[in-house]
């Protein structure tokens, strides 16, 4: 049996406190951090891999491929495999 006591305190925080906490500390509210945290990574692998949209899709955290292309498109204004297309293109130019 352990006889030591250790002090213990436990804080409840709502989810607009930690919401408001987060966004003061990062800058951005956590749901757009985390979006934008996983355009970047998909960016990356589209980019650097041949990996197909949907594989990249789970690797970032999106459950369908579908979800991951709306998602893409809102942030970076195309699709993702058009996206990748035109980076290729433009990686091709600067050869």
């Amino acid at each position: 049996m352990l006889s030591a006591r250790l002090p213990c305190r436990f804080e409840i925080v709502s989810t607009m406190q930690m919401t408001v906490g987060f966004s003061h500390f990062v800058g951005q509210p956590p749901m757009q951090y985390l979006t934008q945290w996983r355009m970047q990574a998909a960016a990356t692998l589209l980019r650097e891999s041949r990996a197909p949209v949907a594989s990249i899709a789970l690797d970032v955290g999106y459950e369908s491929e579908a979800a991951f292309t709306r998602a893409f498109k809102r942030q970076v204004g195309k699709p993702p495999a058009a996206w990748r297309r035109s980076q290729n293109t433009a990686a091709a130019l600067k050869s």
